[in-house]
């Protein structure tokens, strides 16, 4: 057993059988909607028409089908940028004005220093303006990744670009072995712009949905590209912000009930990296203490120290009873552990400075019970005490939308920053309908609408 690694076979222990896992958490494929800069509710120029509802829309249909969302930003215009940073449904990197600006490294650094500045982590990845990507071959290491303009087109006739690793997705006419590819790389799929090009909405919809159907099935990383504020170029009263529920309800139906890793770009990229490098894996146990050695191989051309995504390993807990697996706990490099039926799911800090790596687990001196992976909260509104409760701990986010206004017009109205298991909502208004999203710290969401009257119920 082996992870989706580029050309590195992994040695593992067959008596305890630990397995890098193809995505992050351990999901079975990686889905991403992107786009190019931030514009908050309030940004003039869109004042006066439907754009202005873009990043609220978003973050609603991202929250409603459970798909992460990444934005590529050049500057930050207000602090709705930062907050939905924080909020956790989406990541954050460079986008560089390669349109109107030459390639400068000082301008670049100074992006990166403000970006992370507001999202507590440093960005490694870029999108490049207009798809100028001449200057690809001077970016510094600490740039892990890039996002290019090209991508596959509806009638190309072409399997969509969702490579993730050697036996994971599909590479096409490219050569992902080059690194350069993986910093220059074409997104997936571009649903508005093949909506431009004479394809129906219908169309764009079912060509996103076969694309992440084959991704998933291959295990593949699916990266579809569309501005929020997107606007027609040959008809300025065409907006893409009408068709945008197309977009994510198709790729919520390629994916089906498949485990999607719940990773924005950085991650995305990062992790890729990450588990290509494992070159050796092994769970051993001698006497009464057990750790994992692990043993890197750092091929690529690029500064391995700045990730700081973890590894997730997976072990089957019935080939590890005399490990007693369920004493294992969080502590030093484990940050986390989950667990389903049949594994127990661990992610890992992996110092990137060395070449060969010894993690002790840590054993509580009781039974653990790990919390279930994929767990998804179950979310009731009381509407005696204005408060929507959840099963488990959740960031949440209110949306309203007025009663006669289109189905697009979705305005973010509060949000919360600390996981708990309540809600106190706003005042409310009569004229709206509110819904409630919510996100596990795993980066699981979902919504409800808040019936009053009734107990609200989750959007399909």
């Amino acid at each position: 057993m082996a992870s989706c690694s580029a050309n590195r076979s992994i040695v593992v222990q067959q008596k305890l059988g630990p397995v890098v896992c193809r995505h992050y958490n351990g999901a079975d494929a990686t889905l991403l909607q992107v786009t190019d800069n931030y514009f908050p509710s309030g940004w003039l120029p869109f004042k006066s028409d439907v754009r202005r509802y873009g990043s609220s829309l978003a973050e609603f249909l991202a929250f409603k089908y459970n798909i992460p969302l990444h934005v590529f930003a050049y500057d930050i215009k207000n602090h709705e940028l930062n907050e939905f940073s924080l909020t956790g449904r989406g990541g954050v990197s460079i986008y560089y004005p390669s349109c109107i600006a030459i390639y400068n490294k000082q301008k670049l650094d100074a992006k990166i220093l403000e970006i992370g500045a507001i999202t507590q982590r440093i960005p490694t990845t870029l999108s490049y303006g207009c798809g100028k990507t001449d200057y690809a071959v001077e970016l510094p290491g600490y740039i892990l990744g890039g996002r290019n303009s090209a991508y596959t087109a509806w009638d190309s006739g072409d399997t969509a670009a969702t490579w993730y690793g050697e036996n994971c997705g599909h590479a096409g006419r490219i050569d992902f072995s080059q690194t350069s590819n993986l910093r220059a790389r074409p997104c997936s799929g571009r649903f508005f712009s093949d909506t431009q090009n004479n394809a129906s909405p219908e169309q764009a919809a079912a060509f996103v949905e076969e694309q992440v159907r084959l991704a998933v099935e291959s295990n593949g990383f699916y990266l579809n590209f569309m501005h929020w504020h997107d606007m027609s170029r040959r008809n300025n009263a065409a907006h893409g912000v009408p068709l945008m529920s197309l977009l994510f309800e198709s790729m919520a139906k390629g994916a089906d009930n498949a485990r999607i890793a719940k990773a924005d770009y950085n991650q995305a990229v990062e992790y890729l990296y990450l588990k290509e490098s494992i070159e050796y894996l092994s769970l051993k146990k001698i006497r009464r203490t057990a750790f994992l050695d692990i043993r890197l191989n750092k091929f690529r051309e690029i500064d391995y120290t700045v990730i700081n995504t973890p590894l997730t390993i997976r072990i089957n807990k019935e080939k590890t009873r005399q490990l007693n697996y369920k004493k294992i706990i969080p502590g030093g490099q484990i940050r986390s552990i989950r667990q389903d039926e049949k594994y127990l799911y661990l992610n890992i800090s992996i110092d990137m400075t060395k070449d060969e790596i010894r993690i002790p687990f840590t054993l509580s001196s009781g039974k653990k019970v790990h919390p279930s992976a994929w767990a998804m909260p179950v979310l009731t509104f009381d509407e005696a005490s204005h408060k929507v409760y959840s099963s488990i701990p959740v960031k949440f986010v209110l949306f309203r939308r007025g009663i006669m206004a289109p189905e697009y017009a979705v305005e973010l109205i509060d949000r919360t920053y600390i996981p708990a298991n309540s809600f106190i909502l706003p005042a409310t208004e009569k004229d709206y309908r509110y819904f409630a999203g919510a996100i596990t710290p795993e980066g699981e969401s979902l919504v409800i609408e808040l019936s009053f009257g009734n107990q609200g119920q989750t959007l399909q």
